[in-house]
C-alpha cells in the first residue's frame, strides 16, 4: 500500500510541474584575452535557480571566441488554490568562463539588465 502511495504521488507531482510552459532564453557573448584577442573553445556555465532548484547549461565559444548558449526553464512559481502559477521569472543568472592558461571569469546578470550579449576578458596565468 505504501509503495502505491508513493508512486501516485511522485506522478502528481511531475504532471503538476508539466502544466507551466518551458521558456527558452539565449545569452551570447564573447570571450577574449586582455589584448582583445578571442579565445576559442571556452567554457561557459550559466547556473540558475528554476523554483526551488539550481540548473544550469553549458556551451562553448567558436573561433571568433564568440558564444551562443540557450537554455530552457519553467516558470512554476508555486500552486495554489486553483492549480499551478506559472509567474516564475528569472531575476539574474549566473555566467562563467573558464579557458585553459586563463583565470576564470564570471559574471552575475540581471535578466531584465541583458541586452543578448556578455563580454568576458580572461586574464592570462602566469607562474
Amino acid at each position: 500500500m505504501r509503495a502505491v502511495i508513493g508512486t501516485l504521488l511522485v506522478a502528481v507531482s511531475l504532471q503538476c510541474h508539466a502544466k507551466c510552459a518551458d521558456v527558452k532564453t539565449s545569452i551570447t557573448g564573447r570571450v577574449e584575452a586582455s589584448a582583445h584577442s578571442p579565445i576559442a573553445g571556452a567554457l561557459i556555465v550559466v547556473s540558475f535557480i528554476e523554483y526551488k532548484t539550481a540548473r544550469s547549461a553549458i556551451g562553448y565559444s567558436n573561433r571568433a571566441g564568440e558564444f551562443n548558449l540557450t537554455f530552457h526553464w519553467n516558470p512554476l512559481s508555486g500552486v495554489g488554490v486553483r492549480g499551478d502559477i506559472c509567474k516564475g521569472k528569472l531575476d539574474f543568472v549566473t555566467v562563467q568562463a573558464f579557458a585553459r592558461g586563463f583565470r576564470h571569469s564570471e559574471d552575475s546578470v540581471r535578466m531584465d539588465d541583458l541586452k543578448g550579449h556578455t563580454l568576458f576578458q580572461l586574464e592570462r596565468v602566469t607562474k
